[in-house]
């Protein structure tokens, strides 16, 4: 299949789509599948050489292009770190300390 009929075939089955799912975007073409098919291993923990020999890229420069945090693997980053700072019992050594609070806020 020539690269011409596979973006027949994806401006034809898009606009199909987009009847059903108006989130589809206007402009379709065969390298927004690559790159979803690239965002979605690296979510999913793929480490990014894994990643550049799957699409056969030469340098794992070219790959980091799909190594930016999405916004859900930014709040599971949060909540993992909430997590671990939560993980000790000992209170911060100015907890019930009105008085080092005040100092360390530069009041006193």
């Amino acid at each position: 299949m020539s690269p011409g009929n596979a973006a027949v075939f994806i401006k034809k089955y898009s606009s199909q789509a987009r009847k059903h799912c108006p989130e589809i975007p206007d402009k379709i073409h065969a390298h927004l599948f690559r790159h979803s098919r690239a965002m979605h291993l690296y979510q999913s923990g793929i480490p990014l050489s894994y990643i550049k020999d799957f699409l056969g890229h030469v340098s794992v420069t070219t790959t980091s292009i799909y190594a930016s945090a999405d916004t859900l693997m930014i709040k599971d980053a949060l909540e993992k770190a909430a997590r671990l700072g939560n993980a000790t019992s000992e209170l911060p050594i100015w907890e019930g300390d009105e008085d080092m609070i005040l100092r360390l806020c530069g009041l006193r």
